[in-house]
């Protein structure tokens, strides 16, 4: 065996190989973190949104708490809110100010669905 040779391998090429391995290895675990976390930032989004697309949706319990419009038994689909329900709806995400200018047009949820960017600031600028 020569000076410098590992199992007949020259010491450098050894070295080589295994940094190059190395490197892969690191590229995957980095991979695999940005997935993890990923996963993790788009679970905690809908954990968040209470299972709801960002507040249009919400069980009877939390439009309750602002209105007698629901019993605490019955959850309403947004499709099937009323008038009374989208300004319930209005207050619960801070929006207060553009209960009076919906119910005077009595925007019920497929009125809200169908409202646009145009359509939203013609109503909220009533």
């Amino acid at each position: 065996m020569a000076h410098g040779e590992v199992f007949g391998f020259n010491i450098h090429s050894v070295y080589c190989i295994i940094l190059v391995q190395y490197k892969k290895c690191v590229v995957v675990v980095v991979v695999v973190i940005v997935v993890v976390v990923i996963v993790i930032s788009i679970c905690w989004y809908l954990l968040t949104a209470n299972g709801s697309v960002r507040g249009l949706t919400s069980s009877s319990n939390q439009l309750a708490a602002h209105s007698d419009v629901t019993s605490s038994a019955e959850c309403v689909s947004v499709c099937d809110w009323t008038p009374s329900h989208v300004a319930a709806w209005l207050q619960r995400i801070s929006m207060q100010r553009y209960v009076e200018q919906f119910t005077a047009q009595h925007v019920n949820g497929q009125t809200l669905l169908q409202l646009d960017s145009t359509k939203m600031k013609v109503l909220c600028d009533d």
